[in-house]
């Protein structure tokens, strides 16, 4: 079989493409159907070795592209030649005739695959990961090239019948049989095979043969009853003793206990950061449910320790949920041991205090021991937040 590829020549170029992004190269796409089993790439030495490289074939008329199949690679070695087979290193992908190659990596880490910005047959790129989300109208950079490429052998096709002289045409002589290899007994006696009529499958647990007995044999069906259990064949019905009871949980006496439930101060939070070259970076994230009580209420926070957009939002939505806590607060007081621990959450009806099956967690848990004259008293408190 022939070797089909795709792609650029894998080599050093003055470029480098920056991550973050989907890049298709427009340059050699396959000529035939393949299987690719071997990935190369060149990431610059002057960045971080690439991280969540994901490399794959798209298909269609520029600037409208459609992914096809892609692989992941964890981690690809900087400055220099990297060449990825499989099955060590990645499961091999069929390649249709026409797709071109495209890449997508990580953003942060800086990294970036070498690239030329002249003589190439250009590329086509589009921000953020597009390998699962269909057809995308991509950018043209003319002229760009990158180094990534993949190979493989040609797919099998239609088969050729060459016909022995004096015959013209090919003939066909009935329908060839399929038999199971558990249905074919094979004598040593009988030249071809002979087909017998189909095994019966017999659950174990049903089967009964003994070394006098020549062939398994099956005593009634077995019944299972509401407890899981199985019948012998001799019981004429299931009996069941007793129904098992689930309790979800244990009921406490509230001797004392005060709720609040008030709207978050913020909810919507819009974090600002500086990566390591000193550039803005920016994360927001925000609790629609509270928006669509009482309108939005942002709170800007400056934090410069924030290397990336992903650590941005990330640090914004734990602040969110912070503020979220404390949207409902109380104690309770309840007899001492009761079994809880920190961070549970507890079911509460209380109806004087109109709490009517609310969930609250536990955020701290407070044992008083008072002595006043001769008279001690200790306490249990649940300090409570929102769930």
């Amino acid at each position: 079989m022939a070797t089909i590829d795709i792609g650029s020549s894998v080599i050093d170029r003055a470029g480098v493409l920056g991550g973050g992004q989907t890049i298709i190269d427009l340059a050699n796409p396959a000529s035939a159907d393949f299987t690719c089993d071997t990935i190369k790439l060149w990431f610059d030495t002057n960045y971080a070795d690439g991280s969540n490289v994901k490399v794959g074939t798209f298909h269609g008329t520029p600037p409208n592209l459609t992914p096809r199949n892609y692989i992941t690679l964890t981690s690809v070695t900087k400055g220099s030649e990297q060449t990825f087979t499989a099955p060590t290193d990645f499961t091999a992908f069929e390649v249709s005739e026409g797709d071109y190659i495209g890449i997508y990596y990580d953003a942060s880490p800086t990294q970036g695959i070498e690239c030329s910005t002249s003589g190439g047959s250009g590329i086509y790129y589009k921000a953020g990961d597009q390998f699962d989300a269909g057809q995308q109208e991509y950018t043209l950079a003319a002229a760009y090239a990158m180094s990534a490429y993949g190979e493989g052998d040609e797919s099998a096709g239609t088969q050729t019948i060459t016909l022995a002289a004096g015959i013209t045409s090919a003939e066909g002589f009935g329908t060839p049989t399929v038999v199971l290899l558990l249905q074919l007994l094979l004598l040593s006696t009988i030249a071809s095979g002979e087909s017998f009529p189909t095994p019966a499958v017999v659950l174990m647990f049903q089967e009964i043969s003994p070394g006098t007995i020549a062939s398994a044999e099956a005593f009634g069906t077995p019944t299972v009853g509401e407890l899981g259990f199985i019948r012998p064949d001799s019981i004429l019905s299931a009996e069941s003793f007793g129904t098992p009871a689930v309790i979800r949980f244990v009921y406490h006496v509230i001797l004392d206990g005060r709720f609040i439930q008030v709207t978050p101060a913020v909810n919507r939070v819009y974090v600002i950061g500086k990566d390591e070259y000193g550039n803005p970076v920016f994360g927001t994230s925000s609790d629609s449910d509270e928006i669509s009580l009482v309108g939005e209420r942002l709170d800007f926070q400056q934090e410069l320790s924030v290397p990336s957009d992903d650590d941005a939002a990330a640090v914004a939505a734990a602040m969110v949920a912070t503020r979220r806590l404390t949207s409902r607060a109380g104690f309770i007081v309840i007899p001492p041991n009761c079994g809880q621990e920190l961070w549970d959450v507890i079911w509460i009806k209380d109806t004087p205090t109109a709490q009517a099956a609310q969930l609250y967690r536990v955020t701290s848990i407070r044992l008083e021991f008072i002595k006043k004259d001769t008279k001690q008293k200790l306490t249990h408190k649940f300090i409570l937040g929102a769930r």
